[in-house]
């Protein structure tokens, strides 16, 4: 019956995703006429804040008044020409929503890149059905826009031919995607070694780095000039290594952590001195007490993985809690189970990355603190392995032989 479904499914593909995506795109249109124009995070509130600010006055800043840089500019800098034009916190709400439609469109066509039809047609409803993602279009934070972004990158990453155009394309995405969320670095890192180590196209990597690296210097130089300090990015990261790293923290506290102790000397410093100090507060920490660090290291590792999070501005919902289980614990499995196969059933060059780089970002958020909120863009990676997983599962559990989900024909 299960296998009839996807079949049927797959036949009429076309038909049924773009009915999933009406229904997306309502439901998210419904729901932010339900939030209307309340902001509920203080994120959300410098986000607009400053976008607003560069509406109109032209000037990336959070009070109106002092430039600042304290979040990376790309998600402000999307917001700030509807603002200009008119638009509310709701209708912000609403175009986030159209970016998580894009990111069910750029989702589908990258697994159909390498995957046959049934993973890319299961992935995707996957995707559409992910509670996660729905709830985080209806905030303004940068996690929709960089999953858009990020999907994007990864869909000029496995193009092929791999070309200098391609790589052209992927850097100048990267390059915006770190003015987005600066922690895709490590992302950039990444690609950059899987590039020279597994299909040894070196002149293609330089151009990707090259191109991203000049994306981001456009920032870089435009904080040397308003600051005199070289200040790459932005400051806020400094403040996440303080939470994720000091007296009070633990694996699961992550912005809960009563860091006053640190933060006492800082008030009367200028926003690049008063990071500065957290800075190194926070190495200060770790450098005198390796032990406790270590172990805070490894359960903010294993906090990653979590399905829940308690926050400072949220009451506990045990429905929402049950929800995230349901909806994550599954496919964790699923990618469990695709890592025991794989001796079995080789992976493919794109099922090796994205298991690789989904685990291999746990370890490296967890240098500063983890939460649900950071993994959100990563979770395309687990849905897309998950799809595989349930093809190489359908196969089996039909006698079809499955060899490998991998479409070589389009690799």
């Amino acid at each position: 019956m299960f296998f009839g479904i996807v079949s049927f499914l797959v036949e009429r593909r076309r038909v049924v995703l773009s009915a999933a995506l009406a229904i997306l795109i309502a439901a998210g249109i419904v729901y932010s006429l339900s939030l209307g124009n309340q902001i509920r995070y203080m994120d959300e509130y410098d986000n607009v804040a400053i976008a607003t600010n560069i509406a109109a006055k032209g000037m990336y800043s959070l009070d109106g008044i002092q430039p600042c840089a304290f979040i990376p500019p790309a998600f402000a800098a999307l917001l700030a020409p509807f603002i200009a034009l008119g638009a509310e916190v709701v209708h912000l709400r609403i175009m986030n929503f159209l970016l998580v439609a894009g990111c069910v469109v750029v989702f589908y066509f990258l697994l159909r890149l390498q995957f046959d039809e049934r993973a890319s047609v299961i992935g995707t409803l996957l995707v559409i059905l992910y509670p996660l993602f729905f709830y985080t279009g209806g905030t303004l934070f940068p996690q929709t826009l960089s999953g858009f972004l990020f999907l994007a990158f990864l869909y000029f990453l496995f193009l092929r031919p791999f070309s200098n155009k391609h790589a052209l394309l992927a850097g100048i995405t990267m390059g915006v995607l770190v003015l987005t969320v600066q922690t895709f670095l490590f992302v950039l890192a990444f690609s950059a070694l899987f590039l020279i180590f597994f299909r040894r196209s070196y002149r293609q990597t330089g151009v990707m780095v090259a191109a991203a690296m000049l994306v981001i210097g456009f920032w870089g130089a435009r904080n040397y000039v308003v600051f005199h300090r070289v200040v790459p990015l932005a400051v806020n990261l400094d403040f996440h290594l303080l939470v994720g790293n000091s007296e009070n923290a633990t694996p699961t506290a992550g912005v809960n952590a009563d860091i006053s102790q640190d933060t006492v000397g800082a008030h009367a410093m200028s926003e690049i001195d008063r990071h500065e100090y957290y800075r190194s507060r926070a190495i200060d920490w770790v450098v005198n007490n390796p032990s406790r660090a270590i172990v805070l290291y490894f359960g903010k590792v294993l906090n990653h993985f979590h399905y829940t999070n308690r926050l400072k501005s949220e009451a506990a919902s045990i429905a929402r809690d049950m929800l995230m289980l349901v909806s994550y614990g599954p496919m964790l499995l699923l990618f469990i189970v695709r890592i025991v196969l794989s001796k079995k059933y080789p992976m493919g060059e794109m099922e090796k990355y994205f298991a690789s780089l989904y685990v291999m970002n746990a370890f490296f958020q967890a240098i500063f603190f983890t939460r649900i909120r950071f993994r959100v863009p990563f979770d395309y990676l687990l849905i897309a392995v998950a799809a595989m997983t349930i093809v190489l599962l359908l196969d089996f559990y039909f006698r079809r032989a499955p060899t490998s989900v991998s479409n070589t024909a389009r690799s």
